[in-house]
């Protein structure tokens, strides 16, 4: 819940336990997190986790602290960004449907993204952290503008990795704009039923 609250000022929960617990809380965090909510018109990404943990006459003091790295000022930016991303995609794709907008945001994030290398500050459509955009990045922009053209969604992470997950024809499907830009097969993992999904991590654990 802290993670997903849309409030830019920090928040923490303090647990106070009889024995360590930070490698526990942080293999949590970091491999079986699940953000299922519905994200509404709000970026995740910039969300940071931060885990302390003090040794005490009591016990152990756990801090799990959430903060946005973006100010008030960032966040507008971004949004007017990512309006800005919208009006783009209305003026160059047909969308008929649904299945339309999710190609369209499928092929726009693919083709405005790249796995590893920072976004540009200068970028026409997008406005994010100076570091490296990897899964959460393209999990993100893609939430962002699903969004904006109304189409009910949920952002996932978990096993370290972010992606999303679309309702279109009265089903969820997974969305992997990630997977589809990396693998070079552009709407090979647009819409995987969850059995497909555990199929590619199985298949993809065996290799």
């Amino acid at each position: 819940k802290l993670y997903t609250s849309s409030e830019y000022q920090p928040a923490e929960v303090v647990i106070y336990t009889k024995e360590d617990l930070y490698d526990e809380i942080t293999d949590w965090s970091f491999t079986n997190f699940d953000v299922s909510a519905e994200v509404a018109g709000m970026t995740l990404y910039g969300r940071t986790i931060q885990i302390s943990v003090d040794d005490t006459d009591k016990g152990y003091k756990t801090t799990i602290s959430i903060y946005n790295d973006r100010d008030e000022a960032d966040e507008i930016k971004w949004k007017q960004k990512m309006d800005s991303a919208k009006k783009h995609i209305e003026a160059n794709y047909t969308l008929n449907t649904d299945y339309d907008v999710i190609v369209a945001i499928n092929d726009f994030v693919i083709n405005n993204i790249e796995y590893g290398v920072s976004i540009p500050a200068n970028h026409t459509y997008l406005e994010q952290r100076g570091n490296a955009t990897t899964c959460t990045g393209y999990a993100d922009v893609t939430a962002e503008l699903l969004e904006r053209f109304g189409i009910k969604h949920r952002y996932m992470s978990g096993s370290n990795h972010a992606w999303n997950l679309v309702f279109v024809g009265g089903q969820w499907y997974h969305m992997d704009t990630t997977f589809n830009d990396t693998s070079k097969q552009s709407q090979k993992y647009l819409l995987m039923t969850e059995a497909q999904r555990q199929d590619e991590i199985v298949s993809q654990i065996d290799q």
